[in-house]
């Protein structure tokens, strides 16, 4: 049984899971099996299409499965398969965070603990 890694959106269907076993010859017989055995998760994992929603990244033992042969990819009893929400959205930084230094030639951009400097050649 391949071993499947759920991120926390998805552990509710799970029983608050962060990992499951789940047979199948096939990534898309895996992920099958996994709605089978948890349900739901098939609405969270597919489109309308039968195809893997294009913002869930599915890997096979660190490979995007995008780039194997998608649902046809072959799964083993021992193969690993993360299942990846992509992550979205941050912010611009507010007025407070932003500081002109050098006449306006830097400015340091302060969110959440992270500095990053821009600087410009003259």
């Amino acid at each position: 049984m391949a071993t499947v890694f759920l991120p926390t959106p998805l552990r509710r269907y799970a029983g608050g899971q962060s990992k499951v076993q789940v047979d199948g010859a096939t990534l898309g017989d895996v992920l099958t099996n996994l709605d089978t055995a948890y349900p739901g998760l098939k609405d969270r994992l597919f489109d309308e299409g039968g195809e893997i929603k294009r913002f869930i990244q599915v890997f096979v033992n660190e490979e995007d499965a995008r780039v194997l042969q998608g649902q046809a990819t072959p799964v083993g009893p021992r193969d690993e398969v993360s299942i990846v929400p992509a992550m979205a959205g941050g912010r611009q930084p507010l007025p407070s965070q932003v500081r002109s230094d050098n006449g306006g030639r830097s400015k340091k951009y302060l969110a959440e603990g992270c500095a990053m400097t821009r600087r410009r050649t003259p």
